[in-house]
């Protein structure tokens, strides 16, 4: 039922009201990014698409294929340390030339890193299945200079439209650690990845739900209950089909 104000008129619906405040809340944020006070893009706010909660996908092994199809680099040793109480960032700004050199020497190794991959099988359809339920973003553990080609690579395989932000690791935190961080800052309690000391370590610090994607490396991890395995992302869109939010 809607509300009426003391002179009869209904009420703005709280989305109204929210639509109405965009405009100035967006000129607010340009002028704190072109101060320096917030960071692009790692520092915006989010917005579900149509109040889809968000699920974050791992990029490597779970969207974009590995080298040569095999996934040898994933973890077994496990862990259930807390996050720090500081997260050291190191996405800064250059101010030596060994540094810049650095950065950019690392840049172009990202860039090659990507060269040439193919997307998994059906991750196109099983992202565009997902986000009818969800709103997908990205979370990897590559670092913050990675997050260019991420997203040309999105861009060339046409998916780019169905995830609503990439966060790349722009803190000194281990990969495991990082996603934790970005779960808990960003309110997400469902994440697929392809890693399972990783699957294991967010499942056991809180994460509600759980998503693995199937490689032989991740067999016979005592997994807790909350992790599913997958082969195929439209798995996880049949699986979101029959849960409720």
């Amino acid at each position: 039922m809607s509300e009426t104000t003391s002179t009869g008129k209904e009420k703005p619906s709280v989305q109204e009201q929210l639509a109405a405040q965009a405009p100035q809340a967006e000129a607010q944020i340009e002028k704190q990014i072109q101060s320096g006070k917030l960071r692009e893009p790692q520092d915006l706010p989010l917005a579900t698409r149509n109040d889809k909660p968000f699920i974050s996908f791992d990029f490597d092994g779970v969207i974009c294929r590995p080298p040569f199809g095999q996934n040898r680099v994933l973890g077994r040793n496990l862990h259930e340390e807390e996050l720090p109480e500081s997260i050291r960032m190191v996405d800064g700004p250059a101010t030596t030339l060994k540094r810049r050199m650095y950065l950019q020497a690392r840049g172009l190794f990202e860039d090659l890193k990507y060269f040439g991959r193919d997307p998994m099988t059906a991750a196109r359809e099983g992202i565009i299945a997902v986000s009818q339920y969800r709103t997908p973003i990205i979370v990897t553990g590559r670092s913050y200079m990675a997050k260019r080609i991420i997203d040309a690579w999105l861009k060339r395989y046409h998916m780019q439209e169905y995830f609503a932000a990439i966060y790349a690791n722009n803190t000194a935190l281990p990969t495991r650690q990082f996603k934790l961080y970005m779960l808990r800052r960003l309110n997400i309690d469902e994440h697929v990845d392809d890693d399972g000391a990783i699957t294991y370590y967010l499942a056991r610090k809180g994460v509600k739900q759980l998503f693995l994607r199937d490689w032989p490396r991740n067999q016979g991890l005592p997994y807790p209950s909350n992790v599913v395995h997958f082969t195929n992302i439209s798995e996880i869109a049949q699986y979101l089909s029959r849960s409720r939010v």
